[in-house]
């Protein structure tokens, strides 16, 4: 019993603690808005149950199983989060700072995530579709919630590769087409955040990392966000091919009610 009290407790601690990051305005111009840039924390259930049972008929084994685990997003549109898909999947809730979210796109093999978050008028910060060969000579920064608690930006440099690997979680394994290898630091709990070039835009999204020389960032040129913004398809065969983010473009540009 002491143990259910316990995982209900973590859940308010998350919504009554003082958030970590200023509160975002609804300003555009700065370099990066840093408020656009949130801790996300979620709560994985054991199977077999759910937030909707009476946790006085949890047994302790099922207790011992609740999981919380942490990530980073950033707002890109209204209402909308960017992060990882390893951030939320599966995952029985999760918070961007306060606001309780809902998944409205995953994409397991891209490791790619778009979030519906009720945030009201906010900035956003704009996404790149150029790729990250594009800024090849030049350095980018990877923003995140290091160990889930230090708000913390990473200097990175791009080695020019992008490697094809497997990355593996519990559950399955993600066949990965475009990670982008880069030379530099990034930490537990910065999954999901955003890679920024020196133009201030988002290129990419924090994968992973060894913790000392080497992260991949997923580069976001090949994922369906920037499939979305491309000019309209000049072929039925091309058509197709968009019928998957039609969607997604559709929920970046509409209001939560």
């Amino acid at each position: 019993m002491f143990r259910v009290i316990y995982a209900i407790a973590a859940i308010l601690v998350i919504l009554l603690t003082p958030s970590a990051s200023p509160a975002t305005t609804t300003r555009n111009d700065y370099f990066l808005n840093i408020g656009n840039v949130q801790q996300i924390t979620c709560m994985s259930l054991p199977a077999g149950v759910t937030l909707g049972d009476d946790p006085e008929k949890w047994t302790d084994d099922q207790i011992d199983q609740i999981q919380f685990q942490t990530g980073t997003g950033t707002i890109i549109a209204h209402n909308r989060v960017l992060t990882a898909a390893h951030v939320v999947h599966g995952a029985a809730t999760c918070f961007f700072g306060k606001a309780l979210v809902q998944i409205s796109f995953e994409d397991r093999a891209l490791d790619v995530a778009v979030l519906d978050v009720p945030l009201g008028e906010t900035a956003f910060s704009p996404i790149s579709c150029d790729g990250f060969d594009s800024l090849a000579d030049e350095p980018f920064f990877a923003i995140g919630y290091a160990w889930g608690k230090d708000f913390a930006i990473q200097k990175q440099q791009f080695t020019g590769q992008y490697i094809a690997a497997a990355l593996t979680d519990t559950t399955e394994t993600m066949q990965d087409e475009h990670l982008g290898l880069f030379a530099g630091e990034t930490y537990p709990g910065m999954s999901g955040g955003p890679i920024v070039g020196q133009d201030g835009r988002i290129y990419g999204v924090v994968i992973g990392g060894d913790q000392r020389e080497v992260s991949l960032y997923r580069d976001l040129r090949d994922t369906p966000l920037c499939a979305a913004m491309q000019p309209a398809p000049a072929s039925a065969a091309d058509e197709k091919k968009t019928d998957s983010v039609e969607s997604l473009i559709d929920l970046l540009r509409k209001p939560l009610k």
